[in-house]
């Protein structure tokens, strides 16, 4: 069952996000410099930045808080962290594609190292004692690449994994933000990882969309040269995971 909260109703969306739907407009939002920094509903409840809530029995640390408007429909949205673009570029370096990995449900994110391992592939999953999680967790120890598993806390489990020989040359690039410059056939890799289509956000990344460079250049005010790349070099700080961050 959904979690209440007077007419507001808290419903996870993914292992990283928590949607707050229905009575939202009685929401007070308290801000500093213009972010979000909690939320106050009308029966005195307020949730804020770095507290952690339970829904489902599960813990979510919200770090982030979002309002949303689509239409005339306003919600929130918390979120223990914005999706890595390890998550996007470097895990369909594994192979298969998201159903495999419970992308959807129970991935957290992917990192490009932890505290203790860098330079590899990391997964930061919730925990589940569905079959169908523990068959994974078995099957993935099998990968050639595969380093351990570790427990985060009660609830989180790590998985590494070293980088496949045939893409630490895309590893780097990544690490470069180059993503025009990711080998052809690990382009299409990745579309098919995600299931996108040539002309999703990403395709138009990897393979330099002109509309997309046009939009960018008229959003940000400036001219980008023919060879610049149309998204922002990771930032490692978020590509590396935090435990105190996440838990």
């Amino acid at each position: 069952m959904p979690v209440k909260c007077e007419k507001a109703i808290l419903n996870p969306v993914n292992a990283r996000t928590i949607k707050i739907t229905g009575g939202t407009k009685a929401i007070k939002t308290h801000k500093v410099k213009g972010n979000i920094i909690s939320l106050e509903f009308p029966t005195g409840r307020i949730i804020s930045l770095g507290e952690t809530i339970q829904i489902k029995n599960r813990p979510y640390k919200i770090n982030i808080i979002k309002k949303r408007t689509v239409g005339n429909i306003l919600f929130y949205e918390l979120f223990v962290a914005s999706q890595t673009k390890s998550s996007l570029f470097v895990m369909p370096m594994l192979g298969g594609e998201r159903k495999l990995y419970f992308y959807d449900n129970l991935l957290i994110n992917c990192f490009i190292g932890t505290s203790d391992h860098e330079g590899c592939i990391a997964l930061l999953y919730r925990w589940s004692g569905d079959p169908l999680f523990l068959k994974f967790e078995n099957a993935v120890k099998q990968f050639r690449n595969y380093i351990d598993r570790y427990d985060v806390s009660e609830t989180f489990v790590m998985f590494l994994f070293d980088v496949p020989t045939k893409h630490v040359d895309n590893y780097n690039l990544f690490l470069n933000g180059k993503y025009s410059e990711l080998d052809g056939s690990y382009k299409e890799q990745i579309l098919k990882f995600h299931g996108l289509e040539i002309n999703s956000q990403i395709a138009q990344i990897l393979y330099k969309n002109k509309k997309r460079k046009q939009r960018l250049e008229n959003n940000l005010g400036v001219i980008l040269d023919d060879d610049a790349e149309l998204y922002s070099i990771m930032n490692k700080k978020d590509e590396i995971f935090d435990k105190n961050y996440y838990i």
